[in-house]
């Protein structure tokens, strides 16, 4: 085992990860420990800070290695790419709703307003033309 392989199998990478170090020819030449230390590095930030998919964070650092010509700047590089492409859902207790997180995009609560402008509108028009009718309860 070579001393390449002995970091990949003591690192807290996924197994994913680790799998594809250990095995693929192509990498082995590319990685060094300086690399995978940085790797790993982002990998505990990740995990510490976020849920995620840690297939996706495989997949996104072994695209990101066989992109980049020089791994100077790999670290930088490979946090922009998780950033601006992962779907990281926090850890954080004050955002849980019940047993799940709850995520909703600009597009989405846009949308979700004007639905309820629309709704306080008509229960106004409602409670002005004095409707006989008129039910303040929604219904779930």
């Amino acid at each position: 085992m070579t001393e390449i392989e002995t970091f990949v199998n003591d690192s807290k990478l996924p197994s994913q990860l680790k799998e594809y170090f250990t095995t693929s020819e192509n990498i082995k030449g590319v990685i060094t420990k300086k690399v995978l230390s940085e790797i790993e590095d982002l990998y505990i930030y990740y995990t510490s800070l976020y849920k995620f998919d840690t297939s996706e964070f495989s997949a996104y650092t072994i695209t990101s290695l066989k992109k980049r010509k020089g791994l100077d700047y790999f670290y930088f590089y490979l946090k922009k790419v998780i950033d601006s492409n992962m779907d990281l859902k926090t850890k954080d207790k004050s955002f849980k709703s019940n047993s799940d997180y709850f995520f909703l995009r600009d597009e989405e609560i846009e949308i979700l307003f004007k639905e309820a402008v629309v709704e306080f509108c008509d229960l106004i028009d409602k409670i002005y033309k004095k409707n006989e009718n008129l039910n303040l309860k929604k219904p779930i």
